[in-house]
């Protein structure tokens, strides 16, 4: 289901990997440069094509498994990981239990930008699965996902 969830999400904010592209064993100068900017010196970095011309990184950082999007110029896009509900902001997790009392929490992404930090939050309450944007104020919406 995380897989699922991921997917979905990713297809949506226009970060999702592209089926049938090649991936890239090599990312450019700048884009190399630009991952760099955001997140330090990281190793075992595994390039990949994404769509609109992104190219994805997955790596792991401080023992977290981060996906980092570069536009075709190599700037950075943004960077989803997975957290525990646990990790959410106080006022969110609040928003989250007034909103869907009882509902189990099947998978939440942490989303950064340069412009947002957002919270994706899969849940599930009798049977019906719904995904949550929130942020750290406490604002929570329904995330409906387009074809």
């Amino acid at each position: 289901m995380k897989t699922i969830f991921l997917s979905a999400f990713l297809a949506i904010t226009l970060l999702a990997t592209a089926s049938g592209t090649k991936d890239k064993t090599a990312a450019s100068y700048k884009t190399s440069r630009s991952l760099f900017a955001e997140f330090g010196r990281v190793d075992n970095v595994k390039w990949s094509n994404a769509m609109n011309d992104m190219i994805k990184a997955d790596f792991i950082l401080d023992d977290e498994a981060i996906c980092a999007f570069f536009d075709a110029n190599g700037d950075f896009v943004a960077s989803t990981k997975a957290v525990d509900f646990n990790e959410l902001p106080k006022n969110l997790k609040t928003a989250i239990n007034d909103k869907v009392p009882g509902a189990n929490i099947l998978t939440v992404f942490e989303f950064n930008s340069k412009t947002e930090r957002a919270w994706f939050v899969e849940t599930e309450l009798n049977n019906e699965k719904k995904v949550w944007k929130g942020n750290g104020f406490g604002s929570l919406t329904r995330y409906y996902v387009k074809d």
